[in-house]
């Protein structure tokens, strides 16, 4: 199960960074926003990569005003 969560984790993350919504990168991962946010206080690390995640969202929006 752990090797399962890893993996939506990890979906979640790569659809935030480029999709940029908490609803579109849960449903690329299979699960609901609130099991994300209760990933991201129960685990520092998935926290620090969804800050940067939304991060690179955002950079990516300012690039294109350009």
């Amino acid at each position: 199960m752990r090797d399962k969560r890893d993996r939506q984790k990890k979906r979640f993350i790569d659809a935030l960074t480029t999709q940029g919504t908490v609803y579109h990168a849960a449903r690329a991962a299979g699960v609901s926003r609130w099991t994300a946010y209760r990933w991201r206080q129960e685990d520092p690390e998935f926290d620090s990569r969804w800050d940067e995640a939304l991060e690179n969202a955002v950079d990516v929006v300012e690039n294109s005003l350009y």
